[in-house]
C-alpha cells in the first residue's frame, strides 16, 4: 500500500511539473519575464515527482535482485520496534528487528524489516530465524523475508 501511496503522488507531481512547463514553454519563447515562475516551479515539481518514481523503481529492482540472486541468512528475531522516523495520519509503522552474527568475519549484522502498517508482534515467536537475502559482495544491501505474516484484509 505504502508504495502505491507514492507511486501515486510522485506521478501527480511529475504530471504538475509537466503542465507548468507545457503553459510556461511558449511564454518564454515570446521573452515573457513573469512566466518564468512557470518554469521554476515546473522544474521543481518534476525533479521531486522524478526522484520518488526513480527510487521506486531502483528499490524494486534491487529487491527483485536479491530475491533471485540474495544469499540467505538465518537471522535471529530481536523484537519489534515502531519505526518513529515516518508518521502518517499520527501513526507510526512496525518493523520487525533481527540480527546475524558472522563468524568467519566476528561481525554482527542488524537488519530491519520494511515498515508494516500492523503490529507483527503476535505472529512472531521468540528467537525465531527470519530469512534475509544479503547481497554477498556488500552485506548492508538486504531484504528480509516477511511472507510468513498474514496478508491484512480491509
Amino acid at each position: 500500500m505504502e508504495r502505491n501511496t507514492t507511486n501515486i503522488v510522485g506521478a501527480g507531481f511529475l504530471l504538475v511539473g509537466l503542465a507548468f512547463f507545457a503553459f510556461g514553454g511558449p511564454a518564454i519563447l515570446r521573452h515573457d519575464q513573469g512566466i518564468w515562475i512557470l518554469v521554476v516551479l515546473g522544474l521543481v515539481f518534476t525533479l521531486v515527482g522524478g526522484g520518488m518514481l526513480g527510487y521506486g523503481i531502483l528499490a524494486s529492482r534491487r529487491r527483485a535482485w536479491l530475491l533471485a540472486n540474495g544469499r540467505p541468512v538465518p537471522a535471529i528475531f530481536d523484537h519489534v520496534e515502531v519505526n518513529t522516523t515516518v508518521a502518517v495520519n499520527n501513526k507510526h509503522p512496525f518493523r520487525i528487528v533481527g540480527h546475524w552474527h558472522d563468524h568467519t568475519r566476528n561481525e554482527l549484522h542488524v537488519y530491519r524489516s520494511a515498515n508494516l502498517w500492523v503490529d507483527p508482534g503476535p505472529f512472531v515467536t521468540d528467537r525465531q530465524s527470519l530469512r534475509v537475502l544479503i547481497d554477498p559482495g556488500k552485506p548492508s544491501r538486504y531484504h528480509m523475508d516477511i511472507s510468513f505474516l498474514p496478508k491484512v484484509r480491509g
